[in-house]
């Protein structure tokens, strides 16, 4: 059983508790956990994804595998589409599959016409990043996945991974996360000129 949090540390939900494989007490051992979980995912698929195309990083199967990947020393349903509604996905549970075929539709397009759109590869990336975090697939860690997406999409087609706010750590409270947040927000506008920049700082 997980114990209460200490003075200053968040606690976990119910749901998250419910599909968590670790005896982990609070969200700064949660953090510190899936981050070291993230970091051999990261090395795994940019090992990967020298010798993979853009439309095989786009497959929804290996993207589901990406996931997993990441997440599966923590959480029972890591690389399994959620199954209840979140305030910040804008897409219904039962729509995630649909929203996720139409997401990666769009993302190929952009990755195949980006010459005849004028857009860069880090345009790309970045639509392809905000895309992703939109449909919030997953019950948890979908910043951090879409984010790793866009870094494997540079790679696949010859660009170098993006900073995200120069390495900082997302999930913290500050500013860089503030910033992050409202560079997604003006996306949400159609404006990508923020999360690019961001992208790159």
């Amino acid at each position: 059983m997980l114990e209460e949090p200490g003075p200053g540390q968040t606690p976990l939900t119910k749901e998250q508790k419910a599909g968590l494989l670790l005896p982990l007490v609070t969200q700064v051992e949660l953090n510190a956990a899936e981050a070291d979980s993230i970091v051999n995912a990261r090395t795994w698929a940019m090992v990967r994804s020298r010798s993979l195309s853009s439309a095989q990083v786009l497959r929804e199967d290996w993207l589901k595998r990406l996931h997993k990947r990441m997440f599966d020393s923590i959480w029972k349903w890591a690389g399994t589409y959620r199954h209840a509604d979140v305030n910040i996905g804008r897409v219904s549970w039962p729509l995630v599959p649909t929203a996720m075929r139409e997401a990666l539709d769009d993302s190929t397009f952009w990755v195949d016409h980006r010459e005849q759109n004028q857009m860069t590869l880090v345009e790309v990336a970045v639509r392809i990043q905000h895309k992703l975090v939109a449909v919030h697939p997953f019950p948890n860690g979908n910043g951090r996945w879409s984010r790793l997406v866009a870094d494997l999409i540079m790679r696949s087609e010859g660009g170098r991974p993006l900073s995200w706010g120069g390495g900082v750590n997302l999930q913290a409270l500050g500013e860089t996360r503030r910033s992050y947040l409202a560079a997604l927000r003006s996306a949400d506008e159609g404006d990508f000129r923020a999360l690019i920049t961001f992208a790159q700082s």
